[in-house]
Order: C-alpha cells, then structure tokens, then sequence
C-alpha cells in the first residue's frame, strides 16, 4: 500500500479546496488545510483529528504564509502536494468594478498565488527528503476578467458570460474536478495544464482527460 501523503490546501472552507480536503481525508492521507475561518472545517477536524491540521490563513499575508508553512513542518514533516486553491472572481467591466475590489482580487490571485507558491518550492527544495513535490494551481479563464469593456449588445462574448453567470446554470461539479486533479499526483509525467470540462478539442490533452476521469 501507498504510503499517504501530505497536502498543504489553500482555501479550504468552500468549493474545489473544501471538496479536496474531504477526498483526501478519506482516502486516508494527511491534510494542512488553510482558510480564513477555522470552524468552516469544525466538522472534519472532529472527524479526522489525527489527519488533518486547520491554519488560519490569509494568502496575502507573506508572513502568515511562511509560518503556516513552519507548522506543517512540525507536524508532519513534509509536505508531497501544494494545492493553491484560494482566489476570488471579480465578474465586470471595467467601470462597473472599484478599484479596491480589483486591488483585492490581485492581492489574492496574484500576490497570494505568489506566496504560496514561492514557500512551496523553498520547502519542497530544502525540508523534503528526498527534494521534490507537486504544485498544483487553478487558472481562470478571461471571460471571467474585470477588464471587458460594458457594452449592451447581448451577442458579445462578455454579455454571453454574464448572462450565463446569472441563470443559475452553471453545472460545474467540485467533487468530480478533485478526484481528477487528485489523481495528477500519482503520474510520473504529468501535464503541465489539464482542462477540466466535458469535451476537450486539443487532441494531446484529450487523452489525459479520459484517463484521469475513468
């Protein structure tokens, strides 16, 4: 049997980060599980007290980044997977977004993602034995940005997004992404980007889809 191994997640409390850590938990690996309100997970540090470590955390906080990485050294030792999970989505144009809620997305997705990632290859580099570890990172798409400019044709693309956002049709399933993400760390040549949706048009990334998903 696979030794288990450990995950540091940002943005536990909800959604693909929350899904992660409940996947793993019961597969029996071990789980540093950061967000910003610890009783989000009250439910799963009862249920997995010996598994799972809950950080209170704000990936904008260099700081705090660096000591949350310092406790899951001492208690686990190591750190296999860095999902950095934690971000906001700004849906808008241009001028309908204030500048302060743009400034806090990119200190979240930018500055936050950089944080994170930078303490993640320092520890994977000089705390793991042997060095090594997987980095994992969730890109949104441009539609989602807050750069598109407002205009009221509804057959553009960002009136199309909106629109979309809006009926309450979005049919993403959290649970089925994880399992997909979670079995990239047990390839030895992983992808370096893995679309998640029903049909994947580009032929070299096709097959990877299909075989992570059955």
């Amino acid at each position: 049997m696979a030794e288990p191994k450990v995950w540091f997640i940002t943005g536990a409390s909800s959604g693909f980060g929350r899904s992660m850590t409940e996947l793993l938990l019961n597969k029996g690996d071990k789980v540093i599980a950061t967000l910003r309100h610890l009783d989000a997970l009250s439910d799963l540090s009862a249920q997995f007290p010996s598994q799972l470590l809950v950080i209170q955390l704000d990936v904008t906080n260099s700081a705090e980044v660096s000591a949350a990485f310092a406790r899951a050294k001492e208690a686990f030792g190591r750190i296999d997977v860095v999902f950095n999970n934690a971000g906001q989505c700004v849906a808008g144009e241009l001028e309908s977004v204030s500048e302060e809620e743009a400034r806090q997305m990119f200190e979240v997705n930018f500055w936050g993602a950089m944080h994170v990632s930078k303490e993640a290859v320092k520890f994977f580099r000089e705390v793991n034995k042997p060095i090594g570890g997987r980095l994992l990172g969730l890109v949104g798409g441009p539609a989602t940005a807050f750069y598109t400019p407002a205009y009221a044709n509804p057959d553009l693309p960002g009136s199309k997004v909106r629109q979309f956002m809006a009926s309450g049709n979005i049919d993403g399933d959290a649970d089925k992404a994880v399992v997909a993400i979670e079995k990239l760390t047990h390839l030895d040549d992983v992808p370096m980007r893995l679309p998640l949706h029903r049909k994947v048009d580009v032929n070299k990334f096709e097959s990877w889809s299909e075989d992570l998903y059955h």
